[in-house]
């Protein structure tokens, strides 16, 4: 009897068990749970936020600021008798209007025609090095007048992120619209080289058909000044009679036959 008895006490006890068991993932939640001091002192440490730092010591950001543009400004004049001046003046206005810095590039007695150019050639080296943002030029035929050397040159600029302007058309190549009409202009401006040539070349060939001399007029040295300077080394020579080292050769080359 006692032995039935704790038979279902037992069983009882197991069944309150189980059945606590199954409220267990509800009721657990709500009860009380000791938790260390330390363990609560770190999560409320990781949970409340952070105070905001001295404006000193805050890094200074570019939110808001303007990044000024590097332009490179280029000018070219054909003749060592003219002066790129007229070409800088509104290039540097257009730049301070723009706010951006500016280097200037300027080759002296240097044809259009050429693709090698000192300036040139230290503006396209500072592009590479990633020195310059845009390129600026007065005039589309400053920068050069053979289409093939200009659409090339222009490609790489855009290759390499930089833009172009050129002030005297209004060119932008960043749009399809702009790039039609560098080609069309670079293609005037070769036109426009070739029938200078023609005429000069027409020129040249009226003045032959006259009877004209063409050329620099040939120096004349009297015999008695040659005489004076005989025996000396030609450097010498030279000097004295205020004549190149190759004149003074060639009439003493003559005087010898």
């Amino acid at each position: 009897m006692h032995s039935t008895r704790s038979t279902a006490a037992a069983g009882t006890s197991i069944r309150s068990v189980g059945w606590l068991g199954g409220l267990g993932g509800f009721i657990l939640p709500f009860l009380p749970l000791t938790i260390p001091a330390k363990q609560v002192q770190r999560r409320i440490e990781i949970t409340s936020p952070k105070p905001p730092k001295s404006p000193s010591a805050t890094p200074p950001t570019t939110v808001g600021m303007e990044i000024k543009m590097r332009a490179a400004i280029y000018a070219r004049v054909s003749t060592l008798d003219q002066e790129p001046e007229n070409q800088l003046q509104e290039l540097r206005r257009y730049v301070a209007a723009r706010s951006w810095t500016a280097t200037e590039y300027v080759d002296r007695g240097v044809s259009g025609s050429k693709d090698k150019r000192p300036s040139l050639d230290r503006l396209i080296a500072d592009a590479k090095r990633r020195r310059i943002d845009v390129v600026i030029c007065w005039r589309l035929d400053r920068l050069g007048r053979n289409l093939k050397h200009l659409v090339t040159l222009i490609e790489e600029f855009q290759a390499l992120g930089i833009a172009f302007v050129s002030l005297g058309e209004g060119i932008d190549c960043t749009t399809p619209a702009g790039k039609l009409q560098l080609h069309i202009l670079a293609a005037l401006a070769e036109f426009e080289r070739a029938r200078i040539q023609e005429r000069v070349r027409a020129g040249l060939a009226r003045a032959r058909a006259q009877g004209v001399k063409l050329g620099r007029p040939r120096r004349c040295i009297d015999p008695d000044r040659l005489a004076s300077v005989a025996g000396l080394p030609e450097r010498e020579a030279a000097r004295r009679l205020g004549i190149p080292r190759s004149t003074f050769q060639r009439f003493t080359r003559t005087a010898n036959l």
